[in-house]
C-alpha cells in the first residue's frame, strides 16, 4: 500500500461513522481478542471470520510453513526455560 492509499483511508475514516470496538491480533500463533464493550456473539464470530481472511491472505501458502516453524521455536524456548522442579 502507498502513502497516498493509506493517506486516503485515514481521511475516509471519521466519514463513514466508524470507531474502534477493539483489537483483533496473534500472540505467537494464537488469535486474541480484546474488546472495549461488550459485543454480540454474532459480531464476535463475523469479526473473527474476517481476521482469519485477513491472515490467510496475509501469509498466503506460507501459513503452514510457518506454523512448524513459530511451533519449533516455541518448543526451543519453553525448553530453555528453568524448571524449579529440578532445583532440587
Amino acid at each position: 500500500m502507498t502513502d497516498a492509499d493509506k493517506a486516503e483511508l485515514l481521511a475516509r475514516w471519521p466519514g463513514r461513522g466508524l470507531r474502534s470496538v477493539g483489537i483483533l491480533g496473534l500472540v505467537g500463533t494464537t488469535p486474541r481478542c480484546e474488546f472495549k464493550e461488550p459485543i454480540p456473539l454474532n459480531v464476535v464470530v463475523s469479526l473473527a471470520a474476517a481476521f482469519d481472511a485477513y491472515l490467510v491472505s496475509l501469509f498466503q501458502e506460507n501459513f503452514a510453513a510457518q506454523l512448524g516453524e513459530l511451533e519449533i521455536a516455541e518448543l526451543c524456548r519453553m525448553w530453555s526455560m528453568d524448571d524449579p522442579r529440578m532445583d532440587s
